[in-house]
């Protein structure tokens, strides 16, 4: 019944999805963006906005637990919901690797940021799967047109991974370039 059921949200997402993809065209554009995370490896991602209503990230990171490495490697279609500013929900998977186990995990998420000046953003990003919840809450500050600096909380929490449950929290200063 809960393989039903998440099978169900998952078809759902995605048919919402192409349904929305003409209506609300995504930000034109190509951005890098660069992570510093406390008590780990940095972050790097790469996004392709302007596709069919949407933007595709690509997402490498990795994190120190327990004395093992955690590395992280997702891709991610976002699509920005037409009747709610800066909401986008999205549709990805993830390939998670701990204590040389290795698997590759289908994850949906919601993102919101929330315009508090000119310049300043707080964001929040949430994504979520059967064995994984991953947030993050912080503040973006458009230095130019083409920088953002970012400011933020992270917090990982997966189960079952490499027979173990590791967690990964902190604080993160990062950067995104737009080209």
């Amino acid at each position: 019944m809960k393989k039903l059921f998440v099978t169900s949200l998952l078809i759902s997402l995605s048919l919402g999805l192409l349904t929305t993809a003409s209506a609300a065209p995504a930000p034109e554009g190509f951005s890098v963006h660069v992570s510093e995370k406390s008590n780990a490896d940095p972050d790097y991602s790469i996004s392709i906005g302007g596709l069919p209503g949407g933007t595709l990230q690509a997402k490498y990171g990795s994190d120190k637990i327990n004395h093992a490495n955690f590395k992280s490697l997702e891709f991610n279609y976002y699509q920005a919901l037409p009747l709610i500013d800066d909401l986008s929900v999205s549709l990805g998977t993830r390939r998670l690797e701990y204590n040389n186990d290795s698997t590759w995990k289908t994850q949906i998420g919601v993102q919101k940021r929330f315009k508090l000046t000119d310049k300043t953003s707080a964001y929040t990003n949430v994504f979520w799967s059967k064995d994984f919840l991953d947030q993050d809450l912080g503040l973006a500050y458009e230095l130019t047109s083409n920088l953002e600096l970012n400011l933020g909380y992270y917090n990982t929490k997966t189960d079952h991974i490499g027979g173990s449950s590791p967690r990964s929290e902190g604080i993160s200063v990062g950067a995104t370039f737009k080209l």
